[in-house]
């Protein structure tokens, strides 16, 4: 295992499009590969696969922005790791 900085600009510049409402560039993150799975706080929120969770957080980005409310992630601490082709980040 060593250290993954390239995983954390990723996770930046992911909360960084989240707090700036940019639907496209935070999806542009998501992975492309079969098996995606986000898991929201309902029982019924399951989105699988690229395209869903693309449509999905792009929807919700807009109507966070219709409601005026600005979020701001504010990182403490981020730390990213990876061993071969397989990276892990822990965020605080």
């Amino acid at each position: 295992m060593e250290p993954a900085p390239e995983l954390v600009s990723l996770v930046e510049r992911m909360f960084r499009n989240f707090d700036a409402h940019d639907g496209d560039a935070v999806v542009d993150a998501f992975s492309r590969e079969p098996g995606s799975l986000a898991i929201g706080s309902d029982p019924d929120e399951w989105w699988e696969g690229y395209e869903a969770l693309a449509a999905m957080w792009r929807v919700q980005l807009q109507e966070l922005e219709a409601t005026g409310i600005k979020p701001q992630i504010d990182i403490l601490k981020l730390v990213a790791w990876k061993e071969s082709t397989v990276g892990r980040d822990r965020s605080v």
